[in-house]
């Protein structure tokens, strides 16, 4: 038990080494309680948004920090066997030889097969590439520690883990720039971006600079290998100063913590900017808060105020006049008017000096008080075209004038309506003397776009699953920045941090949910984040990703001619797979035949097929949409197809429906027309005394667009036939109506006595002259074959 816990405490200090292990414990026992210590460590990583693991001296890594790659749904597990785990390089500076490497720490990942890696160190004029040492157990291949030698010290580095000749992982660290003409390390040789009180750092100058500094125990030139590079170790107190002087430029490499930075305090509006810039607002100037309330502090302290008209300033006396204090956890705070010093609106520099040369400095907007009242604290991503709202308030005296020449010019209080798509508004604010500011009014809400488009979206789209890509969710600041994307009704769920209000994420790594779940037609892709304001947790539908093909709205037509009829089908999707194809069948008896198959292109929602005349007026027909299979040919696919792509057409053809009329005839069931008074009204014929049509024919009629048959109209009474002659008339078969009854072409149209039961063309029994029906349309119904 006593070595278990030596090994443990070796392995929490990070000075455990397999290869010179000490312990009486057998190596079967050391790498079982290493690989748990390792594994254990990760799952507390997990819990902390996956970040990097420290030991006892804490390393300083070359970003990205998150080395530990898996997914939600591998993390959630309490199997670690097929998991990837890659450390992020770290830098380290040799003090003899004088220089900088890269090592990659030992890593592991899942056994593939994988024969080969090794670590790349490229910069702008060189590239060093050493193999890694590989070693497999257990299902896993895991790299030894190795180490990159830093050939010269240029802009920037890039460190590639390659394997089996793939970049793998890809690191990046910016070294020297024009901004920042050197390079900071700590006492272990790590990057670092700052100079912390009380610890040992390297400093790394170009060749030929000076180097001005104090406030440091000691300041010690030693030795560096590189050329272009002077390198100084020193160790720094309180209230020290590094300035790096080169040519004529100095930078402040580091400036110590005696004096603290102020800031700003005053009036903003979170969607308005100018030039990029949030503004102060009017028209009470921002004021100087100030990090101490010491008086003594406070008397070595002077407030400037620059502006492109004038210059003005507060000294000591007026600065302790004019302070206000006021205290915190953090320590004292004195807060200074600036009311005296701006008075007016543009571009103002606020500079504090200290009588030690301490500067703080800040440039700001200061513009004429503008509120903008959005209808929604911020608007979410829907479905629906519905207008937006907000409602401006001005300061007196200014007025709004939109580069958009469809919206007014607005002054005081108004209230204006646009459209979603509108995602911000570029205005002028603008005073009768002349003044003018240039402003963006952003509008608050959640949308999103996909990696290189330039226009962000407002609605709930849907993906179709075979395109995801990355996309760009953005958020307004009223959310917290630190989110999550979860893929709805499923286990996998990423964390996130927005950057300048903005996040990215790969809709790919969803991929294994949706081909997995099958049950469901449309995923929602949602954000879940926290709202400012109230506290409250909000989830936000983004877009849906459809896995599922649909066809909806198919429609279809058919004309013939002599010789073939060309059927054309329309539809509307939703999904576009690849390869898509419709064909077209019909049944005969038990069997099923092919009769075509159109391959589609990508959008083509519309389908022609020429037939031969009358195929589908003697078969009932179905068309079949499916995905092209080169291995299958389309009627071993057919026992396959999906219910919901195959739509049976009720293709009763109009010619086959005229030789059925022909054939059997017609019989009236109802008359349809005015009365004396104009009115319409329906008389059924009663099946006593029904009416037949026969002998029909067809008529072509010069300049007539619809089709007239010409035929003899004929009643039974008992089993007496009584004939009304010759008529002509013209049928909607799709209604099974008649639309025009007349005695010849260009005649009378046909009238109904209901008294009579006569049909007939002129109007010659006026005794029943108020009860006639002037007959519009007359429903029918095919005939018996023994009535013709």
């Amino acid at each position: 038990m006593y070595e278990c816990l030596k090994l443990l405490k070796s392995l929490q200090n990070g000075t455990f080494d397999l290869k010179i292990n000490t312990s009486i414990l057998s190596r079967r026992i050391v790498e079982a309680l290493k690989l748990w210590w390792e594994e254990k460590n990760m799952d507390l990583e997990g819990q902390d948004n996956h970040s990097v693991r420290q030991t006892t001296k804490s390393r300083k890594l070359i970003s990205p920090k998150r080395y530990y790659l898996t997914s939600a749904k591998e993390s959630g597990s309490s199997s670690h066997r097929n998991r990837t785990w890659i450390q992020t390089p770290f830098t380290s500076w040799n003090r003899e030889a004088g220089t900088l490497s890269v090592t990659m720490p030992e890593s592991y990942f899942i056994d593939k097969g994988q024969r080969s890696a090794s670590l790349v160190v490229i910069s702008d004029s060189w590239r060093n590439e050493i193999n890694i040492d590989l070693r497999r157990k257990g299902g896993r291949i895991y790299t030894v520690d190795t180490t990159v030698e830093i050939y010269e010290l240029n802009t920037s580095i890039t460190i590639d883990l390659i394997i089996d000749g793939v970049t793998d992982t890809r690191w990046h660290a910016d070294l020297i720039s024009d901004s920042n003409p050197y390079i900071i390390l700590d006492s272990e040789g790590q990057l670092v971006d700052r100079i912390v009180k009380g610890e040992t750092h390297l400093l790394l100058i170009p060749s030929g600079s000076s180097l001005e500094h104090n406030g440091f125990n000691s300041v010690v030139s030693t030795y560096s290998n590189y050329d272009n590079l002077e390198a100084f170790e020193f160790h720094c107190t309180n209230g020290y100063r590094v300035e790096l002087k080169r040519g004529s430029q100095l930078f402040n490499v580091a400036t110590g913590e005696d004096f603290q930075p102020a800031r700003l305090i005053g009036s903003v509006n979170q969607n308005i900017s100018v030039n990029g810039e949030r503004p102060f607002l009017g028209p009470t100037p921002p004021q100087v808060q100030l990090f101490t309330s010491n008086p003594e502090e406070l008397r070595q302290l002077t407030i400037e105020v620059a502006t492109e008209n004038y210059r003005r300033s507060l000294d000591k006396e007026e600065i302790l006049t004019q302070a206000v204090y006021s205290h915190c956890a953090e320590g004292g705070r004195s807060i200074i008017s600036l009311e005296e010093l701006i008075r007016e609106y543009g571009r103002v520099t606020v500079t504090v000096s200290h009588s030690r040369g301490d500067i703080w400095q800040k440039s700001f907007w200061y513009i004429p008080s503008i509120e903008s009242n959005f209808s929604e604290d911020f608007f979410l991503p829907n479905r629906e075209m519905q207008n937006y709202s907000v409602e401006f308030k001005i300061e007196s005296g200014y007025f709004l004038h939109f580069e958009e020449e469809s919206f007014s010019t607005l002054s005081d209080t108004k209230t204006l309506e646009f459209q979603p798509s509108i995602s911000h508004f570029d205005a002028a604010l603008c005073s009768m003397n002349g003044a003018r500011f240039n402003i963006r009014i952003d509008v608050p809400a959640v949308r999103w776009q996909f990696e290189g488009e330039n226009i962000w979206r407002h609605k709930i789209e849907e993906v179709w699953y075979e395109n995801l890509k990355k996309i760009l969710v953005h958020i307004p600041e009223t959310l917290n920045n630190r989110v999550e994307i979860l893929l709805k009704e499923t286990e996998q769920r990423f964390s996130l941090t927005t950057r300048n209000q903005v996040l990215y994420f790969d809709l790919l790594d969803f991929h294994d949910s949706l081909t997995s779940d099958t049950s469901v037609d449309v995923h929602t892709v949602v954000l879940s984040t926290l709202n400012l304001r109230n506290n409250e947790h909000v989830e936000i539908p983004l877009l849906e990703i459809r896995h599922k093909w649909r066809i909806e709205n198919l429609n279809y037509n058919i004309s013939t001619s002599s010789n073939e009829d060309k059927l054309r089908i329309e539809w509307t999707e939703k999904g576009l797979p690849k390869n898509r194809a419709i064909s077209l069948w019909i049944k005969k008896g038990a069997e099923v035949t092919l009769i075509k198959k159109v391959s589609l292109d990508v959008q083509q929602n519309c389908a022609c097929f020429s037939i031969d005349s009358g195929l589908l007026d003697r078969y009932p027909s179905f068309v079949a949409f499916s995905i092209e299979d080169d291995y299958f040919s389309l009627d071993d696919q057919r026992e396959c197809f999906d219910p919901d792509l195959v739509f049976d057409l009720e293709l009763i053809g109009n010619k086959r429906l005229a030789e059925r009329m022909k054939a059997r005839g017609l019989k009236i069931k109802s008359f349809v027309g005015g009365n004396y008074r104009l009115e319409e009204v329906r008389y059924s014929v009663n099946e006593n005394e029904q009416f037949y049509i026969e002998s029909i024919r067809d008529r072509p009629v010069k300049q007539e667009s619809e089709v007239l048959f010409s035929a003899n109209i004929f009643k039974y009474l008992g089993n007496k036939r009584i004939d009304f002659g010759n008529c002509y008339f013209c049928i909607d078969f799709s209604k099974m109506t008649i639309t025009m009854l007349v005695d010849q072409p260009g005649g009378d149209g046909a009238m109904y006595c209901p008294i009579c039961g006569r049909l007939f063309w002129d109007d010659i029994d006026e005794e029943h002259k108020v009860h006639h029906i002037l007959v519009d349309d007359a429903t029918v119904a095919f005939g018996n074959e023994g009535n013709v």
